[in-house]
C-alpha cells in the first residue's frame, strides 16, 4: 500500500555537523550513533565520513574535529 511505502521514507532530511573525536571513538561507533533509525549501511556511512574529511578510517584521533552527516524527520 502507499502508506507502507511512505512510512519508512518519511521525509528524512540530511544535515551535517562538526563533532569532536573523544578518546576511544571509532568511525564504526560514530556511524552507529548517527545512522540509527535509518537503513544506511555502516560501511557506506564510514566511506562518506572519510570522503567528507579527506581521511582514512584509522586517521582519527581524540581532539580532532570531523564533519558527519545525520538524519532527521524535522526540517530545520
Amino acid at each position: 500500500s502507499a502508506l507502507a511505502s511512505n512510512d519508512k521514507a518519511n521525509a528524512q532530511y540530511k544535515y551535517y555537523k562538526s563533532i569532536c573525536i573523544e578518546e576511544g571513538d571509532t568511525l564504526w561507533d560514530i556511524a552507529s550513533e548517527y545512522i540509527e533509525g535509518t537503513d544506511i549501511d555502516h560501511n557506506e556511512y564510514i566511506r562518506e565520513i572519510c570522503e567528507l574529511n579527506c581521511i582514512y578510517a584509522e586517521e582519527i584521533h581524540a581532539g580532532d574535529y570531523i564533519i558527519v552527516s545525520y538524519y532527521s524527520d524535522e526540517l530545520k
